[in-house]
């Protein structure tokens, strides 16, 4: 997935002075590269880490966190970037409406 720089500057600002964001070359099941982004933690800011929690599960997630996170994330737009979070709206609007 490509991102543009406005969209990668949304995600620095989102992921915080926690995290930095640094360019790595996964290696696919066919031993293939890719560049791609990750965020990670910063060594300062260990100690907020929840280290013992257990392991992350996506459905977990979803079935218990995933409305209040698409809140929250929808909160950050608007208050952070409302300009852009309007016309992404209204980009998602015109790609959906497009697609029916």
């Amino acid at each position: 997935m490509e991102l543009t720089p406005q969209e990668l500057h949304i995600l620095d600002v989102y992921e915080s002075e926690e995290y930095y964001r640094e360019r790595v070359s996964p290696e696919l099941e066919d031993g293939t590269t890719v560049p791609a982004d990750v965020y990670v933690w910063r060594d300062e800011y260990r100690d907020q880490l929840l280290l013992d929690q257990c392991d992350w599960d996506y459905q977990a997630f979803v079935a218990e966190h995933l409305a209040d996170y698409l809140i929250m994330t929808k909160e950050f737009m608007e208050e952070c970037f409302p300009d852009q979070q309007q016309q992404q709206y209204q980009q998602y609007q015109q790609q959906a409406q497009q697609q029916h």
